[in-house]
């Protein structure tokens, strides 16, 4: 594709996406894939494909679930919990696991 038209495309994409976050500003805070032009919406596509393995990908995800509700909560394991509907049980073993310092998460 000659780089004018390949420009054209893109702008054309950045558009649409504009016009989609702009909808969605008033529906919700999360942005879905489907609410994107479909040459967005394959990792392929996009440029995003992961070389990550699954089971590291996961671990990562696992890990900054904790971290973002203990830095909601300020480092309390118990509210931190709550937020994400899991008892204080497996947050104390999530921040073992993965030796996340709660105290960091205080101030």
């Amino acid at each position: 594709m000659p780089a004018p038209v390949a420009e054209k495309t893109q702008l054309a994409a950045l558009a649409a996406v504009s016009q989609a976050l702009t909808v969605l500003a008033c529906e919700g805070p999360v942005i879905h894939a489907y609410h994107l032009p479909p040459t967005l919406q394959t990792a392929e596509a996009s440029g995003t494909l992961s070389r990550v393995p699954l089971s590291e990908a996961v671990d990562g995800f696992e890990k900054d679930l904790p971290m973002d509700a203990l830095r909601t909560a300020r480092g309390n394991r118990a509210k931190a919990a709550k937020l994400l509907g899991a008892t204080e049980r497996i947050m104390r073993y999530k921040v073992k696991k993965y030796a996340i310092d709660c105290n960091r998460f205080r101030n």
